[in-house]
């Protein structure tokens, strides 16, 4: 499936489909950076799990992301944790 900004219908029904059939977790991957696709998956998902490779460059983005996953919901998510050492 093709994931194009303002398809939220279409990541309900992903997820939708997915709980009809069963499933407890729901795994996809999207492009790297805060646009387009990867935004809205956000937006719909309870639990993110974000990948990153130890270099700088890396861990610049996963603090911007770690930003935007707080702002989300900020009285009911859980703040972003990095288990990345200092």
């Amino acid at each position: 499936m093709v994931w194009e900004p303002g398809k939220r219908r279409a990541r309900q029904a992903v997820f939708k489909t997915a709980e009809d059939a069963g499933y407890q977790v729901v795994v996809l991957d999207t492009p790297s950076g805060l646009h387009g696709p990867t935004e809205g998956i956000l937006r719909s998902s309870s639990h993110v799990l974000v990948p990153q490779q130890c270099e700088p460059l890396a861990l610049r983005s996963l603090m911007l992301t770690v930003d935007f996953l707080n702002q989300l919901q900020p009285r009911t998510r859980m703040p972003a944790r990095s288990s990345a050492s200092s």
